[in-house]
């Protein structure tokens, strides 16, 4: 599996962080720096930034993710997912429930809606820098924090690699398709959570009357308080790092205090 470890001296409160679909597992970078007492180990998703194993399935990941995680000696820990990553810690959390201290779902992970096909996804590719480049100026002027825009730009760039004469996705669509698919088919939901659980919603979503029946039903269901990070997209880990990074130690002193 791929890995990045941060705050690697760091030997106790680890947590386990899992990226959006087409994200890279460096998307948590900003939020490390703003945890530096958390050991962060992000993976990258199969079929993203060259990760190509032979079974690419949601299960697959979650049981190998689990024997890389004895091998580096993790026992317990914290799990946070963004997007689709939130589904997948939740497979882990119904796997293994006893190796997981705490779930954090950044914008995803709570509501399944069976649907039998969707529109694919089509992943960018252009012989153009130049119109890379320019989208992710105007991405980045939209985001939150302008003190990280040099971050953002260079995370951005760097979701693209060039090959014959082309600028092309770090993820392979097929598989990226494929992961969205069993999204879609499979309801990776838990049922009932018996450790803190904590859901993180970008007002970018929760604009949307249908996202917000999503939100309600959730809360009802876990008699949990979802909350609604203001000025905030989709990609709450990368976009709004301090927001969650404040909102993460909060909530950690509280739980700490127990």
């Amino acid at each position: 599996m791929q890995y990045i470890i941060y705050n690697e001296d760091v030997s106790e409160n680890v947590f386990i962080a899992l990226p959006a679909l087409g994200e890279r597992k460096e998307m948590y970078e900003k939020l490390a720096e703003r945890l530096p007492n958390y050991k962060i180990i992000s993976f990258d998703l199969p079929g993203h930034n060259g990760y190509l194993p032979e079974d690419v399935s949601i299960r697959n990941f979650t049981t190998n993710l689990h024997k890389q995680l004895k091998e580096l000696g993790i026992k317990k820990a914290h799990f946070m997912g963004n997007s689709i990553g939130a589904w997948i810690i939740q497979d882990y959390y119904n796997l293994y429930p006893n190796d997981v201290d705490s779930l954090w779902l950044l914008d995803g992970g709570h509501f399944f809606e069976a649907k039998i096909a969707t529109q694919p996804i089509e992943l960018p590719i252009t012989d153009r820098l130049d119109v890379i480049t320019a989208t992710i100026e105007t991405l980045t002027k939209e985001l939150s924090n302008p003190a990280d825009s040099h971050f953002f730009k260079n995370y951005f760039i760097r979701n693209f690699t060039f090959q014959d004469n082309l600028y092309t996705h770090h993820a392979n669509e097929g598989i990226v398709n494929s992961l969205a698919k069993e999204i879609d088919t499979t309801n990776f939901c838990t049922d009932t959570f018996t450790i803190p659980t904590f859901i993180y919603i970008s007002e970018e979503n929760y604009e949307y009357d249908k996202y917000k029946l999503y939100v309600s039903n959730f809360e009802k269901k876990h008699n949990l308080k979802a909350i609604i990070i203001n000025n905030s997209k989709h990609y709450l880990p990368l976009t709004n790092s301090k927001d969650v990074a404040e909102l993460i130690q909060k909530q950690l002193n509280v739980m700490n205090t127990f």
